[in-house]
């Protein structure tokens, strides 16, 4: 990827990425990160995380990824700490580790991903023998994707998105046990979440959404908020008055824990 490629803004998204902060922390829990000394985050964002997880861990070393320049920026900027904190820019499906590290996290990331065998077999190759995975994403937003999809092909947006290509995959159960069992783990856990999250505003929904959704990030910077509210418009049209009351979106994801054989 290069600069002029890069569609994400660090600074924007640690503005507007608190749930996915609370949700990497909800999979977290889920371990004792003390246990490992050299910890692999993939996706690392705007480094928030990262930066937790070092916090919870003993006298070691986190290395945190992101293929996007600006976040890596950001994060390096934030929390780098020489020889405890680092941050690269590396592709989660191109990884340059081998045999480096005691845990791989993954959080709000691997829905990015087309080439998922090629994510699975570098986390196996980056773990050490009997290394741990944690990884936690989203698999759908109810009625959201379906309002993109119509609202994109309307006269006044269809010209600015003609050449766009949506990276964002909804991958499936069985998809992903295949891909993770195919490439030499053992899956403890695979917990498949539905839950509603509340923005408590149109507006925070709106930057929310803005942030991160793929074909807002690829039109001007000036006409997407105005795409965004004909999303919204179509989208609340569509689901349930207490999702449009509280400015809310029901969403599934997946917490996967898994460990090298």
């Amino acid at each position: 990827m290069t600069d002029a490629e890069d569609r994400w803004d660090g600074s924007e998204y640690a503005d507007n990425s608190s749930m996915q902060y609370r949700q990497a922390l909800e999979a977290l829990e889920r371990i004792d990160i003390g246990l490992y000394g050299r910890v692999l985050d993939i996706g690392c964002g705007n480094g928030a995380v990262t930066k937790y997880i070092s916090e919870q861990m003993p006298p070691g070393q986190v290395i945190g990824i992101d293929v996007s320049p600006s976040m890596v920026e950001f994060a390096h900027q934030q929390y780098a700490e020489p020889g405890r904190i680092d941050f690269q820019q590396m592709s989660a499906d191109q990884l340059e580790f081998n045999d480096a590290f005691d845990l791989v996290c993954s959080f709000s990331i691997l829905h990015w991903v087309k080439r998922q065998w090629d994510v699975w077999s570098g986390i196996h190759r980056a773990l050490r023998d009997g290394g741990r995975v944690l990884a936690g994403f989203q698999a759908d937003h109810e009625e959201f994707w379906d309002a993109v999809s119509i609202v994109a092909q309307r006269s006044r947006w269809k010209p600015l998105l003609t050449d766009f290509d949506d990276p964002y995959n909804h991958w499936t159960r069985e998809f992903m046990l295949r891909c993770i069992r195919g490439n030499g783990f053992y899956i403890e856990r695979f917990d498949e979440i539905i839950g509603d999250e509340y923005f408590g505003t149109r507006e925070a929904l709106a930057d929310f959404f803005c942030s991160w959704v793929p074909a807002a990030r690829h039109v001007p910077a000036e006409v997407r908020q105005d795409l965004m509210n004909e999303i919204l418009d179509l989208y609340f049209q569509r689901v349930d008055s207490e999702l449009v009351n509280q400015a809310g979106v029901r969403m599934k994801r997946y917490i996967i824990q898994g460990w090298k054989r």
